[in-house]
């Protein structure tokens, strides 16, 4: 018998295609869940934490943003999925970001500012006004 060089290499037929494609997305709808658990996890902590009167900004709530972006990262790029759309579709993940960044110190320049520049404007307003009142007696026959 003579061997021709050429080796028999099965090709996958439609069925183990079928299968594969049906086993990836049980796969995912798995790992899918146990995300949720644990985002779930993170996100209950952040509301304890916030129902406690942690403020904005504190390192409990970094700590725990940062997991769950760790956590995410991991997820988005083990399934091939586009981590921004993952973190779009999970809105808590939104406020959990909101809750990490320290909340913008209001800056009391503008309204020191709005008060010394509407004070004489108000006042010379109410001077005119009170003029033309004044104005108008006279003519209608006050004295």
């Amino acid at each position: 018998m003579q061997h021709s060089g050429y080796k028999c290499v099965s090709k996958p037929n439609a069925l183990s295609i079928r299968l594969k494609a049906k086993w990836r997305l049980i796969h995912l709808g798995w790992e899918k869940r146990r995300l949720e658990s644990k985002l779930e996890t993170i996100l209950r902590s952040a509301q304890g934490h916030e129902s406690s009167g942690l403020s904005p900004g504190d390192s409990q709530y970094r700590l725990l943003h940062d997991h769950a972006e760790t956590i995410c990262k991991e997820f988005a790029g083990r399934w091939e999925i586009n981590r921004d759309l993952l973190i779009a579709q999970i809105p808590a993940l939104c406020k959990l970001n909101r809750l990490a960044q320290p909340s913008p110190k209001r800056s009391t320049t503008g309204l020191v500012l709005l008060f010394v520049i509407s004070t004489p404007v108000v006042l010379f307003i109410i001077g005119i006004i009170g003029g033309l009142m004044s104005v108008g007696f006279h003519f209608v026959g006050g004295k």
